[in-house]
Parts: C-alpha cells; structure tokens; sequence
C-alpha cells in the first residue's frame, strides 16, 4: 500500500471513529479491507475492543469493491460508493450491515466523495466520467 492511500485510511479511519453500533451504542471504527476469503475490498465495521464485521457483500462474494464511503453525523446510516468495471453507484446501509440499499447508478461515471450535510439530511458527492484511456495495464 503506497503512503497516499495509507494516509487516505488513516484520515477515514480517524474521521469515523465515533459512528456507533446500535447494538452495543459504543464508538465504532470503519474500513475498507478485502473479505477474510478474498475479493473486492468491502465496508467493515469494528467496535473499540470488539471483532470487525463486514457490513457490505456479505450476501455475494463477486458484490462490486467498494471505494469511499462517508457515515452520517447521527451514525444511523453510512453511504458508500461501489465500483464494478466502468460503473459505480452510491449506495446506503445501517451500521448493522442492514437495510442497503441503492441511491444512485453512476453508467460509465465515477460517483464518489460523499460528505452528509451537518443536518444528515443531504447529501453531496462527485460525479466525474471515467475517462478508460487513462487505465494502463
């Protein structure tokens, strides 16, 4: 992991401590790792003292990586972008992993930097078409 994205998770990882979990109403962390048997990285979330617990893909193992998310100030809801090919999409679950749900398709776009308003009942992100040609391989 180069140092960009190394500090990227670090300010993420800073910025969401204080999400909390609705079962045990105590401080959370949340990050981006691949599932324990491989693929895509995914959204976790692990409890201060607690076990980490994938809150996205957990029901397809080929679900689409996910590459940003933002929690809301209450801590009630998380939206997060995924990616599969050249399509993204803004998508919303609960901090039990629970209720997700799509937002917003992004075809041949890039959705991503979600930020709630200070209310949580707006949100605002970055819609930017994906330009292939800048993808070597």
């Amino acid at each position: 992991m180069n140092a960009f994205w190394l500090c990227c998770w670090l300010i993420m990882a800073t910025l969401a401590v204080g999400c909390t979990s609705p079962a045990a109403d105590a401080p959370a962390i949340l990050f981006l790792r691949p599932p324990d048997d491989g693929g895509a990285g995914q959204l976790f979330v692990q409890p201060l003292g607690g076990d980490a617990r994938q809150l996205t893909g957990t029901a397809d193992p080929s679900a689409p990586e996910v590459i940003d998310y933002a929690p809301a100030p209450d801590g009630e809801r998380i939206v997060y972008a995924t990616q599969a090919g050249s399509d993204t999409a803004l998508r919303l679950v609960e901090p039990d992993g629970g209720g997700d749900r799509l937002l917003l398709e992004c075809p041949a776009a890039e959705c991503a930097a979600p930020v709630w308003s200070l209310d949580g009942l707006r949100l605002l992100f970055e819609r930017r078409p994906l330009d292939l040609s800048l993808i070597h391989i």
